[in-house]
């Protein structure tokens, strides 16, 4: 299966999103969240999207404390020599937000969910006191469970300028996907995986396990017919 990247619909939006928070001015506030439930394709398109707008992407982790995260953000936005002051927490803040007064960047935080956790939203105090000094475009990105818990903080919420839900995939997503493949899918199973499975992720093992059952059984495609008799969407279930 290829490995060419799918503009799926989530992705259009999201990308969509992401150039308005970049025509907004500086002096207000460029916040964007994007949820949805998992295998939806966020974290693929979010790599794409940090590719695309000069961004850097962090994965948030219950290890994060906010030195080691203003370490990473250092790290991953390359921040030149001339901006460094040091290696004291407040030091590479300083750093930071010197660089991105005067350079348009886009830092999108995945797992966004972890910063929501009792002594994790300390972490949300400071990417907040980035964005207020730096009025630079954040993303971040996670479950439904993000905006639920994000809306139980007005002084947030209220500052979100975008939002993104990653709906499940349709038929033409699916058809995209189903495209990428090696061997021939056929209209009709194109579109029993389309009514029957809305994560990206589980289609892609499915495709995968018929690009084996094909190769192995000398077959150039597969329709919804040898797909229900061959065992392939039932194979975690073998003993």
């Amino acid at each position: 299966m290829s490995n060419e990247f799918i503009r799926t619909a989530n992705y259009s939006k999201f990308y969509e999103m992401v150039s308005s928070l970049h025509e907004m001015e500086r002096g207000l506030w460029r916040f964007g969240i994007c949820y949805g439930s998992f295998g939806l394709g966020k974290s693929i398109a979010l790599a794409k999207i940090a590719d695309e707008f000069n961004g850097v992407s962090l994965r948030a982790n219950v290890t994060w404390s906010v030195h080691s995260l203003l370490q990473e953000l250092m790290m991953e936005l390359r921040v030149p020599d001339k901006f460094i002051r040091g290696k004291r927490t407040s030091d590479m803040l300083k750093s930071i937000t010197d660089y991105l007064l005067v350079s348009e960047r886009l830092i999108i935080i995945d797992e966004a969910d972890t910063l929501m956790l009792g002594s994790k939203f300390r972490i949300m105090e400071l990417l907040r006191t980035i964005m207020d000094i730096t009025y630079t475009p954040m993303v971040f990105v996670g479950m439904g469970s993000f905006v639920t818990q994000l809306q139980k903080h007005p002084h947030y919420y209220d500052r979100v300028s975008e939002e993104v839900m990653f709906l499940p995939a349709d038929e033409n997503d699916i058809s995209k996907l189903c495209g990428m493949s090696v061997v021939k899918i056929e209209r009709d199973l194109v579109a029993y995986l389309a009514t029957k499975y809305s994560n990206f992720r589980a289609v892609k093992l499915l495709i995968k396990r018929v690009e084996r059952f094909c190769d192995e059984n000398g077959l150039e495609g597969m329709s919804k017919e040898i797909f229900l008799s061959s065992g392939v969407e039932n194979v975690h279930k073998r003993k």
